[in-house]
């Protein structure tokens, strides 16, 4: 077989729903901190499987639960979910009303009245 070394190093491989049921987090939800990086990305072991290596999984958690026994901490306990921000707040915001385009019969541009 292999050298005790190898055998100490063996990785296993976890699917979604055990990582769900390890964290206690939603599947939805762990993407989204993946996509963020607060959470371990996971690996493609073929076209359509994922999996995710236990080790970094159980590391991910030791650590959150280090940072929540910390006396004091600069980050917030809690992800907040990814909604946007309001329109005046963004710098890309439109004005609240954008004329609409009207279709004309008249010779000078205006709509008839009905």
């Amino acid at each position: 077989m292999g050298s005790p070394e190898v055998q100490q190093q063996a990785t296993r491989l976890v699917r979604m729903q055990q990582v769900v049921d390890m964290t206690g987090i939603p599947a939805p939800s762990l993407y989204v901190m993946m996509a963020a990086g607060a959470f371990p990305k996971q690996i493609a072991l073929s076209v359509n499987r994922v999996a995710w290596i236990e080790s970094e999984i159980q590391d991910w958690i030791r650590e959150r639960i280090e940072k929540s026994r910390a006396p004091s901490s600069d980050e917030p306990q809690t992800l907040k979910r990814g909604r946007r921000p309001p329109k005046a707040a963004r710098d890309d915001a439109r004005p609240a009303r954008v004329p609409r385009r009207t279709n004309s019969t008249s010779a000078d541009g205006r709509r008839k009245a009905r």
